[in-house]
């Protein structure tokens, strides 16, 4: 049976992957999705033994984060874009499901991003990248009952999957390049194809669990 959720669903992500052919409007959206994709960098190299050194987001919705001293470089490497999707796959379920809950959410997570900041953050660009990721939030925390703000949450949810997963498809035939496919493919000796292809079926798997997930 075909519900409303899963139709909105399925617009959002082609919405979703139009607006990232869009240069001029989608580096807010991908603010998020880079977002994600560097703090998963870096919650793996703390769990393994490492620090963070510095992140660093960009107007254009690029980024980088600096680590220092993994046990398990490999984890590290491998962790951004899965990061990415299952934190939209979070953003998504919050803002569709309980009011409430999805309020305590969106103020944790405008906690979060201002504390990363705080911490790691070494430029203007990257204060004000975290600032408005944190205002968005922030207004969803505080505006539970207006509809929009939520379904926005619902939407940037979305993008950050449809980026984590069709994203990785740019690394195919990159060479010898500084990537995540590489550095994984330089440390297990795998080709690095063969983790693009794993991290685009863990964003499938992610997008098709929402579809099949009951109301």
């Amino acid at each position: 049976m075909i519900t409303q959720r899963r139709v909105v669903l399925v617009a959002m992500a082609v919405g979703a992957y139009v607006l990232s052919t869009v240069a001029l409007v989608r580096a807010p959206f991908a603010w998020f999705a880079v977002y994600f994709h560097e703090m998963a960098h870096g919650l793996a190299a703390l769990v393994t033994g490492g620090s963070i050194v510095a992140l660093e987001l960009n107007f254009d919705g690029s980024g980088s984060l600096t680590h220092s001293g993994s046990a398990v470089r490999a984890l590290v490497a491998f962790a951004g874009y899965p990061g990415s999707v299952l934190c939209g796959a979070a953003l998504f379920l919050a803002a569709v499901g309980n009011r409430r809950r999805s309020g305590i959410i969106a103020l944790v997570g405008t906690l979060g991003v201002l504390a990363t900041a705080l911490l790691w953050a070494r430029d203007l660009e990257t204060w004000i990248v975290c600032g408005g990721i944190a205002a968005v939030l922030a207004l969803t925390a505080w505006s539970g009952r207006l509809g929009v703000a939520r379904w926005a949450l619902a939407f940037i949810g979305v993008y950050a999957i449809v980026a984590g997963t069709l994203a990785p498809l740019a690394l195919v035939g990159s060479g010898v390049g500084h990537n995540d496919a590489n550095t994984l493919a330089q440390e297990l000796l795998l080709p690095s194809a063969l983790w693009v292809a794993a991290w685009v079926a863990i964003g499938v798997l992610v997008f098709w669990g929402l579809l099949r997930r009951p109301r």
